[in-house]
């Protein structure tokens, strides 16, 4: 079972090795009739054996623009003449999954701004939704300042950021981990923002002189260009 992402363009490979082989081609499911590139969701294309590679047949399936009616199980037919007429089979098993959804897109935050990113996942008949993680700049965030709930088959994570601080700028990343149904390895996907911290940087923050001392202030607005910066 290979997991496809909405969207996605799938190449399926097929190389036979063989003397001579009558046909190479591909199904869906328990359908007779061959795929083929007069549906605009498949692009079929097919390499004959060459000089370099005499014994080689190659038949490439792209499903294009992969969606849920996409999903199932694909066969790849092949003919053999020689030494007996023969048929082999293989079969790929394709399921679809969302990515995490995070909604919003990227933001540009104030310092001492309290902000709330909500990430959602869910899952399907393959895949169950396990748990959902946050990451800053690909380095595990407190999980402390999150709050997760489940309603029906989506799982919803609000990571909550008060009193925010340039430290806080960065790529987030918000990763979804599902369980297949089968019992297999667990998958891992996600999705990212970029959140930009904006604000002042005064130096010194406070300071005592002496009567006739000099002083430099120095002022530097971070996060974005700006044309002018005023005393």
């Amino acid at each position: 079972t290979s997991v496809v992402m909405p969207g996605a363009t799938v190449t399926l490979s097929c190389k036979v090795t063989a003397s001579e082989t009558g046909s190479v081609q591909w199904f869906k499911e328990t359908s007779d009739i061959p795929l083929s590139s007069d549906n605009n969701s498949y692009l079929i294309q097919k390499f004959p054996p060459s000089s370099e590679h005499p014994l080689v047949s190659i038949a490439e399936l792209n499903i294009l623009h992969f969606d849920s009616e996409n999903v199932g199980r694909y066969h790849c037919i092949a003919d053999y003449v020689e030494p007996i007429l023969e048929e082999r089979s293989v079969d790929i098993l394709l399921s679809i999954l969302d990515l995490p959804m995070i909604h919003s897109g990227d933001l540009k935050i104030l310092v001492g701004e309290e902000v709330h990113i909500t990430c959602t996942i869910s899952g399907n008949e393959e895949y169950e939704k396990h748990e959902i993680n946050w990451y800053l700049n690909e380095e595990p965030m407190d999980q402390s300042k999150t709050k997760t709930t489940t309603n029906n088959s989506v799982l919803t994570s609000v990571l909550l950021m008060s009193n925010t601080t340039f430290y806080d700028g960065g790529i987030y990343r918000c990763e979804g981990k599902y369980l297949p149904t089968n019992g297999s390895e667990p998958i891992s996907l996600y999705s990212t923002i970029n959140i930009t911290v904006m604000g002042f940087e005064t130096q010194p923050i406070a300071q005592n002189i002496s009567m006739g001392e000099e002083l430099r202030l120095s002022c530097i607005f971070v996060g974005a260009s700006v044309s002018e910066v005023f005393w």
